[in-house]
């Protein structure tokens, strides 16, 4: 079960179309129901004539999209929606990663030293801190939704004809492009907000981060790993790092959902993505 706050307003005009959607009750939807909501929203329902006509693609193309959202937060949110899934899994930042290896491959005299320091001090630790990161993402993507809403919903007609004729994933590109700025800066105090929950036991991602830290500077401050001149690890926040790859992870997902949509009939749920995409 996941929660969703869904109340749709929308406004249509003749020559432009968009629609305001206000997220304001709130309930709780199994997938299908969820699914049933986006099927009922103004561009999934929009009724297709005998010509394809921009307002007809740009409908389909936003109803591609709102899918593709659904389908991917409620992948993404499960549990180990991300831990499971290497493509879109978080570890720590590439410096952290890259210092964490080094020490692991320290040696002196012959004997493995880095490499013990890690697995009697650090390896429980990491694997704890890897696993609440990717807590904090799943838990943060439950309310990606209706973030993304109100910018799918501002593709235009001049748009969508270049969207439809484009690659395969030409839509959600167009999403990123224009929108990721915005998505990340309401995005990330979500992401901040899952760092700092107790995901883990009785701690949280920043708390398992804090003694991750610690332990690990505390084997630099060993005189033999300063005499091997071992950097030590700073103690930065995770929080833009954290929402940069899970709003990534996101994106990946949509647009495996809107290449199924345009290449396999069976993902084509309505008659609106059938006859933009079919055609």
């Amino acid at each position: 079960m996941v929660t969703i706050r869904y109340i749709l307003v929308y406004n249509i005009q003749i020559m432009k179309r968009f629609y305001l959607f206000a997220v304001a009750v709130l309930l709780f939807f199994g997938c299908e129901e969820l699914n049933n909501i986006v099927e009922n929203t103004a561009p999934c329902d929009f009724q297709v004539g005998e010509t394809l006509t921009n307002e007809a693609v740009s409908n389909g193309l936003q109803c591609a999209l709102l899918k593709g959202v659904d389908t991917a937060t409620t992948k993404l949110s499960a549990l180990n929606g991300y831990f499971l899934d290497e493509v879109v899994k978080l570890y720590l930042p590439d410096e952290a990663e890259t210092l964490i290896n080094g020490l692991k491959n320290q040696k002196v005299l012959g004997s493995n030293l880095g490499e013990q320091a890690y697995n009697l001090l650090l390896k429980d630790i990491y694997e704890d801190l890897i696993l609440s990161l990717n807590r904090a993402a799943e838990d943060a993507a439950s309310s990606a939704i209706d973030i993304f809403i109100n910018s799918i919903m501002d593709i235009s007609f001049d748009d969508a004809m270049n969207i439809l004729n484009g690659p395969d994933t030409a839509a959600t590109h167009y999403l990123r492009v224009n929108t990721y700025s915005d998505l990340k800066g309401s995005f990330s105090p979500i992401i901040d907000e899952s760092l700092n929950k107790d995901l883990i036991g009785d701690l949280s991602t920043n708390e398992i981060w804090g003694n991750f830290v610690s332990s690990y500077n505390s084997i630099t401050d060993n005189i033999a790993f300063q005499l091997l001149n071992v950097p030590v690890l700073p103690d930065e926040s995770l929080g833009e790092y954290a929402t940069g790859k899970a709003l990534t992870g996101l994106f990946i997902k949509v647009a495996d959902e809107e290449y199924l949509i345009r290449q396999d009939a069976t993902h084509r749920v309505n008659d609106i993505l059938e006859k933009v995409f079919g055609d």
